[in-house]
């Protein structure tokens, strides 16, 4: 069908045609004429027209027969044809309908119920045209039926083999070329860890006890592979082999497997803890490496297996099997790249035996230890803290805290102190009970319960932040919810539940300070990301620190945005496919390591940067002479 409808009208008298065409250009159709019938044949086989009004007595040929041809016209497409003439007989309308009119008029025509009639014509026509482009594609469709059923059960068939070893993510993107599977080179980083303790266990332990800790034991190392996007090259019995920049490069490829080894570690003190209670006396260690090897499928027909061949896997193995309970061993190239992320504590020399039987001792091949990350996590939360205090999260009364680095019953969280002032030596480590481990002489945040009460509520969560953002206040006065409008906004999820305090412990001074109200926020939290408290402020959660300050971050510009938005129409909110694809990606490592980076620089332009830990300051021996220069003038600087 045209757009605007093309409308045929024949009239042998002009001014009949002259009246219909100045009454339908008011309406915005575009108009043909036509004298008599053949005329009329011509111009319908040349210009298509969507509707046609046709006059009965004309020279050469009659309506009627204009209708008969038209009708009988293979070559036609559906055309609605009104019969427009002076015969008010029975017996002519009766032949006109006949003959293949769809409606009939008599004149002198009544101008409104042409129109009317005209447009009901055209809304038969589109229908018609609808229903027959909808033929032709179902048409199509089914006789590629068959081809494209064999197609996608081929790329689910692929699809499902390499999910056995890559995360979804990267699955998706090698189904659609397999030639990434063939065999070649390539520099990767290897991480090899198991169980400590676990030979020993199987072989007093029952079998649905093994199976039991075997379930737990991939469950918990499952979600941190995926999440870091590792290639799940191996694993037997307890031992898992993960490697990273293949068959899809990423960037720093070191750094992705120290954090997912630093994650793994955390998740499975929790874990160890459980199964200890049960008297299964387990450990955990890892070994990390980088280096060339050759990788590719191995196998026979019918079964494939994809695998990495070379020094640096070896060397791997045994890190792992010389790593003590809750130590992660790395070579040297790791270490460079680890350096400025990680505590890492040199290792005696060990002796690592080689593939021919002979031993090596050096330094290299014990490599670094990486300790448990306690200096590094207190160093990262005082920099959260001053990051979304400086980018107008965290106001003097908001408190960002992080699950301990090795202990899943204890938390993080700073002595009561402005965010914007917070450093190293003023955090302090709190049961779940957010009771603090040591006796404190300094005064605390009354609202610990807040972290304490969602760390044992939610596994999954590593970092909370309570704020009261100027972005979001508006919303938590008026009750409105914050729904994401951007693609960075994805990362706070579908939406923030409310939670409002006087619902169920009535008048109160607002502040979340008892352990119920601290678990009733907690259960209004469920599963989401975030939780809007009325009149008071939000709560955001985080699979990571860097996780949680981006999300923060994102979720208030995302709220001032979606005010903004508010002075020019209704924001449309994003699809719920587009927010579970945008938050994944928002969450993906590289992401969150690039929008932490920015946030610290823009926090170091400031003269902001908080100060080291006591226990990470190097002695001035230990200090080269541009560190100790290095030292100076940030000394000079904070003078200044």
């Amino acid at each position: 069908m045209h757009s605007p409808a093309r409308i045929l009208i024949v009239d042998d008298n002009e001014t009949n045609r002259d009246i219909l065409v100045t009454r339908l250009a008011k309406h915005g159709y575009e108009t043909l004429q036509a004298a008599d019938g053949e005329e009329a044949l011509a111009s319908a086989c040349e210009h298509r027209p969507d509707l046609m009004l046709l006059d009965v007595e004309m020279p050469k040929l009659d309506g009627f027969e204009v209708c008969r041809r038209l009708k009988k016209d293979p070559a036609m497409p559906f055309m609605p044809i009104i019969l427009c003439t002076a015969r008010a007989a029975s017996q002519d309308v009766v032949t006109g309908l006949d003959a293949g009119a769809d409606e009939y008029l008599t004149k002198p025509i009544d101008q409104a119920a042409l129109v009317a009639r005209v447009r009901s014509m055209l809304r038969i026509k589109e229908l018609h045209d609808q229903v027959q482009a909808q033929a032709k594609d179902l048409a199509t469709w089914n006789q590629t039926l068959e081809q494209r059923v064999n197609e996608q059960v081929s790329e689910l068939d692929r699809m499902n083999k390499l999910k056995g070893f890559l995360s979804p993510q990267i699955a998706k993107l090698v189904v659609t070329d397999e030639k990434l599977l063939e065999s070649h080179r390539r520099d990767i980083t290897v991480v090899f860890c198991d169980l400590r303790g676990f030979t020993a266990f199987a072989e007093h332990a029952e079998p649905e006890d093994i199976i039991t800790v075997l379930q737990e034991y991939y469950r918990c190392l499952g979600e941190s592979i995926d999440r870091f996007e590792g290639t799940l090259q191996h694993f037997a019995g307890d031992g898992l082999l993960i490697i990273f920049n293949d068959p899809i490069p990423c960037d720093e490829p070191a750094l992705r497997a120290v954090r997912m080894a630093v994650e793994m570690r955390t998740h499975l003190a929790a874990l160890t803890e459980k199964w200890r209670r049960y008297g299964h006396e387990l450990g955990f260690g890892i070994g990390i490496t980088s280096g060339h090897a050759t990788l590719g499928n191995v196998g026979y027909e019918g079964r494939f297996h994809y695998s990495a061949t070379g020094t640096v896997v070896n060397l791997g193995s045994r890190l792992c099997a010389h790593a003590n309970d809750g130590q992660i061993l790395i070579d040297v190239r790791v270490q460079v790249a680890a350096e400025s992320i990680a505590d890492l504590e040199p290792l005696a020399n060990k002796k690592l035996e080689r593939d021919d039987g002979s031993t090596n001792s050096q330094r290299s091949s014990g490599g670094k230890t990486v300790l448990n990350g306690m200096t590094g996590a207190v160093e990262e939360l005082a920099l959260a803290n001053r990051i979304l205090a400086h980018e107008g999260v965290l106001d003097a009364f908001g408190h960002v805290s992080m699950r301990h680095p090795t202990l899943a019953d204890r938390y993080l969280l700073s002595r009561s102190r402005s965010p914007l002032l917070i450093e190293p030596d003023d955090i302090l480590e709190f049961t779940l009970d957010s009771e603090p481990v040591r006796p404190a002489k300094a005064l605390l945040y009354a609202e610990r319960v807040i972290h304490g009460c969602i760390y044992q509520a939610r596994k999954d969560v590593i970092a909370v932040c309570h704020h009261h953002a100027p972005a979001v206040m508006p919303f938590c006065i008026a009750g409105k919810p914050i729904v994401p409008v951007f693609h960075l906004g994805a990362a706070m999820g579908e939406e923030a539940p409310f939670w409002d305090q006087h619902d169920e412990f009535g008048d109160t001074n607002l502040l979340v300070v008892k352990p119920e109200e601290g678990r009733s926020l907690a259960r209004a939290l469920g599963q989401n990301s975030a939780v809007l408290m009325n009149r008071h402020g939000a709560t955001v959660v985080g699979a990571s620190l860097k996780e949680l300050v981006a999300r923060a971050i994102f979720m208030c510009q995302n709220a001032d945005y979606q005010l903004r938005t508010l002075t020019l129409g209704t924001p449309e909110p994003l699809h719920r496919g587009e927010i579970k694809l945008a938050g994944t990606l928002s969450a993906m490592p590289n992401v969150v390591t690039r929008t932490w980076e920015y946030w610290s620089m823009r926090l170091e332009a400031s003269g902001a940067l908080p100060p080291r830990s006591v226990a990470a300051k190097p002695t001035r021996r230990a200090m080269s002479r541009s560190a100790r220069a290095t030292a100076r003038e940030r000394r000079k600087g904070r003078r200044r």
